[in-house]
């Protein structure tokens, strides 16, 4: 959550660079995040970006 606050957004890819996991794990975590409301989810496909809730 740090790097969200800090960068104002994550994506799927930068989230596996940072941190050297799958894909599938990072789709599950970021998921997660959106539905406990601590992320939102910002566009589709490639371009999806998630942002701190509220801070948009």
């Amino acid at each position: 959550m740090e790097y969200v606050k800090q960068q104002g957004s994550i994506t799927n890819k930068i989230y596996r660079e940072l941190f050297n996991v799958s894909k599938r794990f990072v789709t599950k975590e970021l998921q997660e995040l959106v539905t406990k409301g601590i992320l939102q989810q910002k566009g589709k496909g490639r371009g999806t970006h998630y942002v701190m809730r509220g801070l948009d």
